[in-house]
């Protein structure tokens, strides 16, 4: 189907004018869910400030086992309301008011709390170096643990930024119509649980942008570009997210795909000095693990090697259905500690609507089969990682553990690109997307203030909220203002990117662009 919008040649200032609301509405919903979360509830959230502020103040980077938990992240728990999971927050008590500084929690001669193990060193220190960093530039040791928790939420958020308009570039490298792409810039928006995550202190963040990166830089290796620059930026970001989290090592399939597709298009004399010097960008990304299984005799480690079964392979029909329900579960509305869990109904009916969208998706973009076969592999081999973690946990110890969806979130581009494929079919669709986005998105935290921030309705809640959070009616504001306006931009842009008639029958999207991204 050939590209047509309702100007022609004038299209470009309403796709930038897409991807800026979506953006938008993407930043907008990171900053509300910053304050919107109380602290140290998202997944392991004390844990990662703790290794980030070890880092920064000289204590190193223990082996796995090894580390203790900051003691002034265990004293802060008072300050910040932190009580454990599963409880709704009250307004702060007046004794409370005055929050000390992190580094004066640390300080020589003040009782301890009773240590624990970090043991976020079994990753590598990719994000931990970069939070340390801001840490020491930003003098965050001094400042109230409410201050360094915000400050190193939005910093993780900002990460997430560029990744509606990697989605747009997918799409647009695909092939797909520009609305396609803007209307893709969007989905992010609507993951409520992508969003809730994002806007925490959590390693995901640098792993998702590593990984989008590398889709968008794969793409057109896949397609014949062959260039060093290309070969040498793509290795970097999967380099990138394999000193990040381990399912930067799903990756290294993905790279392979994009070299088959070269091979085909250009030939292997002129694909293989690509693949050399992607190679040879991927190596540095590639020594933490290596160095792991010369050390531990595993690529992470967890629990020594040859740990006896507990359970045979015939009990794993009782693990299947559990590993599934709490995998569809945790990808979209496990919000806080696993607190939030919308109706079961709901989670299922949008796993099965995804997995259904991205086979029409295939289908459409099916003259594009190594494409297809890069965009897939992206989140089966996460997937594939999970579903092999969580099978060994319950062999060794029968519990039905590791099954988080949320990990599924560095193929988020892919699943972007190939579930709103089917677009090119239906106007309407691409009229209401950055409206839909923008209600489930808003909706999203409309739940999480109900979850988080006590049992009073209304302003009661909200009060909660501003207690524990100084500044925290400015953020919410500010919020409140960026996504109903970039709503507003997105569906006026799109309404504009349109073409002037409905398409023609065909709906194959047109050949991908020659020129590179």
């Amino acid at each position: 189907m050939a590209r047509r919008s309702a100007r022609p040649g004038s299209s470009a200032p309403w796709e930038l004018c897409g991807v800026l609301a979506a953006t938008s509405l993407l930043a907008g919903l990171l900053c509300a869910w910053s304050v919107l979360t109380p602290a140290y509830r998202p997944p392991d959230e004390a844990q990662h400030l703790s290794t980030a502020l070890r880092l920064a103040t000289g204590g190193g980077y223990p082996p796995h086992g090894q580390a203790l938990m900051d003691p002034a992240v265990l004293a802060s728990y008072r300050w910040v309301g932190y009580t454990g999971p599963r409880v709704q927050l009250t307004p702060r008590p007046p004794a409370l008011a005055e929050p000390p500084s992190m580094a004066s929690l640390r300080a020589p001669g003040l009782p301890r709390p009773a240590t624990s193990v970090d043991q976020m060193t079994q990753h590598p220190p990719g994000y931990y170096a970069l939070l340390a960093a801001a840490i020491t530039g930003l003098g965050l040791d001094g400042a109230s643990p409410q201050a360094m928790i915000l400050v190193l939420r939005l910093l993780s958020a900002a990460l997430l930024l560029p990744v509606p308009l990697l989605c747009f570039l997918a799409a647009r490298r695909l092939g797909l119509p520009p609305q396609v792409g803007v209307v893709a810039a969007f989905l992010p928006a609507a993951w409520v649980q992508f969003t809730h995550i994002g806007a925490s202190i959590n390693n995901g963040t640098l792993t998702v942008l590593a990984s989008s990166l590398a889709v968008v830089l794969l793409l057109p290796i896949a397609q014949g570009d062959v260039r060093a620059r290309r070969a040498l930026a793509a290795g970097g970001a999967v380099t990138l997210a394999l000193l990040t989290k381990g399912f930067g090592l799903a990756l290294l399939p993905t790279v392979a795909v994009a070299y088959v597709g070269a091979v085909r298009a250009v030939g292997v004399r002129r694909a293989l000095p690509s693949a050399v010097m992607a190679a040879a960008a991927i190596l540095p990304g590639t020594s933490w693990w290596l160095f792991n299984i010369v050390r531990y005799g595993q690529l992470q480690p967890s629990r020594p090697p040859g740990t006896a079964w507990s359970k045979g392979l015939a009990d794993l029909a009782g693990w299947a259905g559990t590993f599934l329900d709490f995998l569809a579960w945790t990808m979209w509305g496990a919000l806080g500690s696993q607190e939030g869990r919308p109706p079961r109904l709901l989670y299922i009916a949008t796993t099965v609507l995804l997995v259904v969208l991205l086979g029409v998706g295939s289908w459409i973009l099916r003259r594009q089969p190594v494409e297809v076969i890069l965009l897939h592999s992206v989140w089966l081999g996460p997937l594939a990682i999970i579903t092999y973690g969580s099978v060994r946990e319950f062999l060794i110890t029968g519990a039905v553990r590791g099954a988080q969806g949320r990990y599924l979130q560095v193929a988020v581009v892919s699943m972007a690109v190939l579930a709103l494929a089917p677009l090119v079919r239906t106007r309407l669709a691409l009229i209401l997307g950055p409206v839909v986005a923008t209600l489930v998105g808003a909706g999203g935290l409309v739940f999480g203030l109900w979850l988080f921030w006590g049992t009073s309705a209304g302003a009661g809640r909200f009060e909660s909220l501003t207690s524990w959070w100084p500044g925290a009616t400015v953020v919410v504001g500010l919020a409140a203002v960026t996504i109903a306006g970039a709503a507003v931009l997105g569906a006026v842009a799109l309404v504009r990117l349109l073409p002037a008639r409905p398409p023609a029958a065909s709906t194959e999207p047109a050949a991908p662009r020659a020129r590179a991204l």
